[in-house]
């Protein structure tokens, strides 16, 4: 496996909470309760694993790779102010992903502006390239932000969710994880539903055992 060097942002392993009831927040200016108006995410896993056996031993090699995609908006009020600077933080937890960074990470970024693109990269090796293994793209104005994430799992961030379900029996996915946004001082948090289905599949030979393990999960945070 190749181990990734990220650059320009810093992204933690979180873990999956589950809780029934829906967690409220609160700008630390206005001090009014806030959630997501919007907050939504797909992801797709895959995990492939090949085991090789003779009479003295066995060995086993895997792969894993996916995608996941969020959209998301939270309320901003005046209080927060409409200008945002460089040094302005943007931090996104939902799940195992945690993804933290501030806005002077885009070159292009100048004070005033009202958006802004954030990217993890990693160098291609001796080409002196890069490859770009997320990208979140923020919007906002006086009264709202609108992000989304797209990015390359588990090498760009881990899943929100699909990776907790790789050892599990083949078959249909429902769950819950805590989600939270802060922009500035702007805060909100929920948790969000998701669903979705694993699927497993074994073939075998003489010697040979090939595995494929597929999680597909989509959540969307419900009306209150």
């Amino acid at each position: 496996m190749k181990l990734w060097k990220q650059t320009g942002m810093v992204l933690l392993l979180g873990c999956l909470t589950v809780s029934a009831s829906v967690l409220s927040a609160q700008t630390k200016d206005s001090g009014a309760p806030v959630r997501p108006s919007r907050f939504k995410f797909s992801e797709s896993i895959r995990k492939e694993i090949k085991t090789t056996s003779n009479f003295n031993s066995s060995s086993t090699e895997s792969v894993m790779q996916g995608q996941v995609t969020l959209d998301m908006e939270i309320p901003l009020t005046s209080a927060e102010g409409g200008e945002y600077g460089p040094s302005t933080p943007i931090v996104i937890k939902a799940g195992r992903l945690e993804f933290r960074s501030t806005l002077d990470k885009d070159p292009n970024f100048h004070s005033g502006d009202t958006s802004a693109t954030l990217k993890i990269t990693t160098d291609n090796g001796s080409n002196k390239n890069y490859v770009v293994l997320a990208t979140a793209t923020l919007r906002w104005d006086n009264k709202k932000l609108s992000v989304k994430i797209d990015a390359k799992t588990p090498v760009g961030v881990h899943s929100v969710a699909a990776e907790d379900f790789l050892d599990n029996a083949r078959g249909n996915i429902d769950g819950e994880s805590k989600v939270s946004v802060q922009f500035g001082t702007a805060e909100a948090k929920a948790t969000v539903p998701f669903h979705g289905k694993l699927d497993h599949i074994v073939r075998e030979a003489i010697d040979i055992k090939g595995e494929v393990i597929t999680v597909n999960l989509r959540g969307e945070l419900k009306k209150p």
